[in-house]
């Protein structure tokens, strides 16, 4: 049953075109019966990053969403994991730490952030293509545990680093 959900949350196909009935107001949010959801995406395309398969880009952050990283991943093995998947990587101008700030997710949890000089780099390329959201070929890697030692989960992306 969890590779079914593996297999759910990351199968790779051709990016959606994102719908209105998959958009929906958080429950946290009062609504007064007359709010529509909004959708700033209805329309759009989800456009992937492409990269050349090296999975050498890092992102930081990871250590303060192992509990996300171990629920995607599963449990820490001997041997550790390398978990071919697709992430979500999304503006978030908001952020009270960096305006360009770029979120990860994973499978719908958030799994870490760009770093600021890549942030930086990247949240122009991202409004432009996908209003901000677009995904790409990830991997989670780590995750190993023996009788002295454990190792945290990381994520590398598959993106090719501008020059």
């Amino acid at each position: 049953m969890f590779r079914k959900m593996l297999d759910f949350f990351f199968k790779r196909e051709e990016p959606p075109i994102v719908e209105d009935d998959k958009w929906s107001i958080p429950s946290s949010v009062p609504t007064s019966g007359n709010v529509r959801p909004h959708n700033p995406l209805k329309g759009r395309i989800r456009i992937p990053l492409k990269g050349n398969g090296s999975f050498a880009f890092d992102i930081v952050g990871e250590a303060s969403y192992q509990v996300a990283l171990e629920a995607l991943a599963g449990k820490k093995t001997r041997e550790g994991k390398e978990l071919h998947c697709t992430a979500m990587v999304s503006r978030e101008p908001e952020n009270s730490h960096d305006p360009n700030a770029v979120k990860v997710e994973i499978g719908g949890k958030t799994v870490g952030y760009f770093s600021w000089a890549d942030a930086k780099d990247y949240s122009g390329q991202l409004q432009s293509i996908g209003g901000g959201t677009c995904d790409v070929a990830a991997m989670i890697v780590g995750g190993f545990k023996s009788k002295t030692k454990e190792g945290n989960f990381g994520v590398k992306l598959d993106i090719t680093r501008h020059t």
